[in-house]
């Protein structure tokens, strides 16, 4: 059988901006990593040694500051009487009891990955009050300590004695009540604290790095209530805090902070887009670079999604684990949904254990069956707004693998496993966090830290996850090629009979892809490859779906006459129902297929993908030990080196400046650059797309609608093809 090559796209390049940014110049990845170093600071003095020890702020309330923050303390139970988060005032006689998820503070996480040894709950405020502190397991409570304590009007201030941590029970929280016995009293802060040892805190700076496409309003709109939040709160956190915005948005940009305030520091750097994991990858090698060259110290390197959502309690929580962080824990938050704000989203996750080979059901027994091509996520979907999960969620869980919604990697294990690798646009947290695992480094899930995200998969979501799973499996315990066969025999049979022409396409080209061997992932053809492919699919989508009316499917649903799937489901389905409706999940809208005109694409299909699932059976060990050789030796450093050569990045900010002071430093180069765009084109790949709009597509309109957009300069057509489509922008 002929070895299977790719058909790659016509397409020559990837849209970049030709407008030139009024101030600020090319500049190579070499001379943006010094850039960066020269903002680094040696921030050791911005810790407060009590005779010898660190108090950390690990838990505790403050106003929030993000709006999933603000919907949870709405329904709250503890807070629904208060009007202020703040400021609660009391009568006297009433109880009160921090048992939320939010206000627990969940100790074992910390208890095993950190150098604190004792907590002690902090208030401020004014009356008498009688102060229980309790430590709850799922099935257990043990009282820990009672107190009476008078806070006075003018300090206000009371630490309670500390509470050895070794002392605790396993896998619980601790839970603070209070009771006014005074006629009235107030609290204005409620705060759980660590006591680390000075010679055992990480002293060095805080990178959070924040890559965004399209979402940069929103990006500032976050960091702006953050950074004025901890202005006030925490301005020692602040400072130990260095923000890096990877701008890809097509077009110039401008000062993304003019009213931040205080000791904030941000560098906005703008340049082409590689995708999610693409950018990530690049502005890792960055600020891999900037730490090889800097005198001052990095301890962590944070990946924050733009369109995920923190308060800035999470940044202060976090502040504290990586204060006193053992070695070698790579750490991540807990990812609530942002439709339902108690609800995990992602608590970490396994791959592809926990499931039996014979019906990919969940199975614990197989301990020597490989692993499978489905990950296990854990704790998903439970509601934290019940008792029980809000208590069991303190329960340590080993997990292998976390999202980069929100994500912490010390330093040093960058330094030695590497950044992110850039040809991974889905499955790229799963790839690093295996690699952390494969050099002895842990990956852990810390309870008190609250992340806000909205999850979908499309179908071209669905052609990475497929490709790119492939890829992991090849390389970190693989899969059998009976299973390989199985399940993708199991999947495209499913997806021939449901009809669903669009996933058909984007597994044919998955498999494409896996079966042609690494060769097509170099610097001159990876991105082009991957931009002809969502071209392909979108193409198809839009040739043979048609959207159906909302009414037109509670309709048909309340008749039964209609199956609701989401289009990336592969599983199979029923044969009783006659008509099939998809909803993409990502864009909230439904479709179906013209039959009529479907029948003939599918068989071509199918006979395509089949040749390319029997190509890989049949040459099975070869391609995965390929795949996994080019995943194990890959130059990370020189991936940028060669893609970036001399040119492509721009730093359009480097912020650090009072609300009301002008720009204190913008970085230009001195020499003359000419104008250069890495080999990316956007008006010859605008003309190739544009056959691909919809109807009624309007530019202008398109860059009123989205003023994001046109503030960025970016070209609509360009934008609309490679981004916008997806996120379904109004044109």
């Amino acid at each position: 059988m002929k070895k299977i090559t790719p058909k790659v796209s016509s397409l020559k390049s990837l849209p970049n901006s030709s407008t030139k940014n009024s101030f600020a110049n090319e500049s190579s990845i070499s001379e943006v990593s010094a850039l960066i170093a020269s903002e680094l600071k040696d921030v050791s003095s911005t810790f407060n040694d009590q005779n010898g020890w660190i108090l950390c702020d690990v838990g505790g309330t403050f106003q929030p500051t993000c709006r999933e923050m603000e919907l949870v303390l709405e329904k709250s139970s503890i807070f629904n009487k208060f009007e202020h988060f703040s400021n609660m005032e009391f009568e006297e006689g009433v109880n009160i009891h921090f048992d939320s998820a939010y206000h627990r503070l969940y100790y074992d996480s910390l208890r095993r990955n950190t150098n604190i040894e004792f907590f002690s709950v902090e208030l401020q405020g004014h009356g008498k009050f009688e102060l229980n502190l309790s430590a709850q397991t799922e099935h257990q409570v043990k009282w820990i300590a009672s107190f009476i304590i008078e806070l006075d009007n003018k300090t206000g201030l009371y630490l309670s004695e500390p509470i050895e941590v070794n002392t605790l029970l396993a896998n619980g929280s601790l839970v603070l009540s209070l009771c006014c016995l005074s006629d009235s009293g107030l609290i204005s802060s409620a705060r759980w604290k660590g006591h680390v040892r000075t010679n055992f805190i990480n002293s060095g700076e805080r990178i959070v790095a924040i890559r965004t496409f399209g979402n940069r309003a929103s990006v500032a709109a976050s960091l702006k209530a953050i950074v004025n939040r901890l202005a006030v709160t925490h301005p020692d956190i602040l400072q130990r805090h260095l923000f890096v915005i990877y701008d890809a948005t097509d077009g110039t940009t401008g000062s993304v902070v003019s009213d931040y305030v205080g000791n904030a520091r941000i560098i906005e750097l703008r340049a082409p887009n590689f995708g999610g994991g693409g950018n990530a990858s690049a502005l890792v090698s960055m600020l891999l670079r900037a730490g090889q060259i800097s005198d001052n110290k990095i301890s962590e390197v944070i990946l924050f999604d733009d369109d995920a959502h923190i308060d800035a309690e999470t940044i202060v929580r976090h502040d504290a684990f990586v204060t006193a962080r053992k070695q070698g824990v790579v750490s991540t938050s807990v990812i609530y949904s942002s439709e339902r704000p108690f609800v995990i989203q992602e608590f970490g996750g396994i791959w592809g254990k926990m499931f039996s080979s014979n019906n990919h059901g969940i199975a614990v027994s197989e301990k020597d069956s490989p692993r499978l091509f489905i990950p296990y996520l854990v704790r998903c979907n439970r509601n934290v707004d019940e008792q029980y999960n809000a208590k069991y969620i303190g329960k340590h869980q080993d997990i292998e693998f976390s999202t980069f919604i929100f994500i912490s990697f010390p330093y040093e294990c960058l330094s030695k496993v590497g950044a992110p690798l850039p040809v991974f646009l889905r499955n790229d947290d799963v790839e690093i966090c295996l690699r952390m695992l494969e050099n002895n480094y842990k990956i852990i899930v810390n309870p008190n830290l609250s992340a806000w995200h909205d999850s979908a998969h499309n179908p071209i979501g669905e052609f990475y996850a497929t490709l790119h799973g492939l890829i992991v499996n090849s390389r970190y315990g693989g899969i059998c090629r009976s299973y390989f066969y199985s399940i993708f025999m199991q999947r495209i049979s499913s997806l021939n009979a449901a009809g669903n022409l669009v996933l058909l396409v984007a597994y044919t080209k998955a498999l494409e892809l896996f079966a042609t061997g690494p060769d097509w992932m170099s610097t001159e053809s990876i991105y082009n490859v991957y931009a002809g492919i969502r071209l392909y699919i979108d193409k198809t989508m839009k040739q043979y779906a048609r959207q159906v009316p909302y009414e037109v499917v509670e309709h048909l649903k309340s008749q039964g006459r209609i199956c609701i799937r989401n289009i990336v489901d592969p599983t199979p389905m029923t044969l009783d129902v006659a008509d099939v409706v998809f909803m993409d999940t990502k864009n909230d809208l439904y479709y179906s297929f013209k039959h009529t005109e479907l029948d003939e694409s599918l068989t071509g299909l199918l006979e395509q993908c089949l040749d390319h699932l029997h190509y890989i059976s049949n040459n099975f060990d070869v391609l995965t030990k390929n795949w996994s050789n080019y995943v194990t030796d890959f130059n990370h450093l020189g991936f940028w080196d060669e893609l970036l050569g001399e040119n492509g990045i721009w730093v359009t900010a480097n912020t650090n400046f009072d609300k009301d002071a002008p720009l204190v430093k913008t970085y230009i180069q001195e020499k003359n650059i000419k104008e250069k765009r890495l080999k990316f084109s956007s008006a010859k790949v605008a003309d190739e797309l544009s056959a691909g709009l919809p109807s009624g597509f309007n530019a202008e309109n398109y860059l009123r609608l989205n003023p994001d957009i046109a503030s960025a300069n970016a070209d609509p057509v360009a934008h609309w093809i490679t981004h916008g489509c997806h996120e379904n922008r109004p044109y």
